[in-house]
């Protein structure tokens, strides 16, 4: 097989991934937003994911749009995320729709994780 790299080596003969149980994304969920939305979503408790990220794309073309990562707030399994505060926000198109879901990262970023559903939202 190859790697990430393209390069070429032996198969490995152990595979391990622990999925993660999947966060529950809230809104947007087809609100149509004016300006930069904020992000509403929570985790199980059983498992307190290390970080996330928010991957963006454009509905209708499958495009991505933004993706970034970010820490967990530990304190509780609510997290919410907004775009007006982070340091290289996206630019969103008028008119456009969009859908977003959230990747949980477990503690060994590598093997264990999970993406939540997708949510869409409309810009204004």
């Amino acid at each position: 097989g190859t790697n990430r790299d393209d390069l070429e080596g032996l198969p490995s003969d152990t595979v391990r991934y622990q999925l993660l149980e999947k966060s529950q994304t809230y809104v947007p969920n087809g609100e149509t937003i004016t300006g930069l939305p904020v992000f509403y979503w929570s985790f199980p408790q059983t498992a307190t994911p290390d970080s996330f990220i928010l991957r963006i794309e454009q509905e209708y073309l499958n495009r991505l749009h933004y993706i970034a990562k970010f820490q967990s707030n530990y304190d509780s399994p609510d997290q919410t995320l907004n775009l007006t505060l982070v340091a290289n926000p996206p630019s969103f198109d008028s008119g456009f729709s969009y859908r977003w879901r959230i990747d949980s990262i477990g503690p060994d970023s590598s093997s264990s994780g999970a993406e939540s559903a997708w949510k869409i939202f409309y810009i204004n």
